[in-house]
């Protein structure tokens, strides 16, 4: 008769070991799409303007996007001065950009996340109100704390579509990594 050299609780122990193993990767590869969807959205001006359905000569009256034109004169003053790119927006406060930060969530509550600088209180409850949409697994949530970052982004301007679209596209490759290194734990 075989008689095994382990008790349930080894049994219980080593899958435990084995769960922690996963949930750490999982975070961890969410932490890093978050943090690469802030820098992209905080990017100052390396917006990806792709992400915009409007184009300068889609109507017959375009519709300018709402930002000061930079004159000659300026760029002979500072010539580091250039002028703001399609998509973009002048940053006069940093506001907007420093309140853009990320959350992740797991089984309905915020577990983790980047704060921003500014705008903490409101990102963290948009953070919370979308936690309630995610009652099982994980998710992740990347959000603007300003309460204008809605108003820009409807004015054509990217404050955080592009970061958007770029973790759309990530995620199912982010998926196929996980189970991959999932399958060899």
């Amino acid at each position: 008769m075989i008689k095994p050299r382990f008790k349930q609780a080894d049994i219980t122990k080593h899958i435990a070991s084995r769960l922690a193993v996963m949930e750490k990767e999982i975070l961890t590869r969410l932490h890093v799409l978050g943090l690469q969807c802030v820098q992209m959205a905080r990017g100052y001006g390396n917006n990806d303007p792709s992400a915009f359905p409007i184009k300068y000569g889609s109507s017959p009256n375009p519709k300018p996007l709402r930002q000061r034109l930079i004159s000659a004169r300026d760029r002979e003053k500072n010539p580091a001065v250039k002028p703001p790119k399609f998509g973009d927006f002048l940053d006069q406060t940093s506001n907007l950009r420093q309140s853009i930060s990320y959350f992740i969530i797991k089984d309905g509550k915020v577990i983790d996340g980047d704060l921003g600088d500014k705008g903490v209180t409101v990102a963290h409850n948009i953070a919370q109100q979308r936690a309630r949409n995610v009652q099982k697994g994980y998710g992740l949530v990347v959000v603007a704390g300003q309460d204008y970052a809605e108003y820009v982004e409807a004015n054509g301007y990217d404050v955080i579509s592009s970061a958007e679209q770029f973790a759309k596209k990530q995620m199912p490759q982010l998926l196929a990594a996980m189970k991959k290194r999932i399958k060899s734990i």
